[in-house]
């Protein structure tokens, strides 16, 4: 995965080690399911607007994120 170097230490993480690291590392597994069916909206053309998720930050604490996808 890549993301911004804010996002990566919001998240508790360096930018090393999250660059090609599986996206399911921030997630439960449940919220892993929910983000994979979004993406796939983003993957068909789609915009996925004001859509929220659980991940969870390198020290375990799960945070809610709201986001908006556009497919580029």
């Amino acid at each position: 995965m890549s993301c911004s170097p804010q996002a990566a230490a919001f998240m508790g993480y360096e930018m090393d080690d999250l660059m090609g690291a599986p996206a399911r590392m921030l997630f439960s597994q449940e919220d892993y399911t929910s983000w994979k069916h979004i993406s796939r909206h983003v993957l068909d053309g789609e915009c996925v607007l004001a859509h929220e998720v659980v991940m969870r930050r390198k020290d375990g604490q799960r945070v809610p994120i709201h986001f908006d996808l556009y497919p580029i």
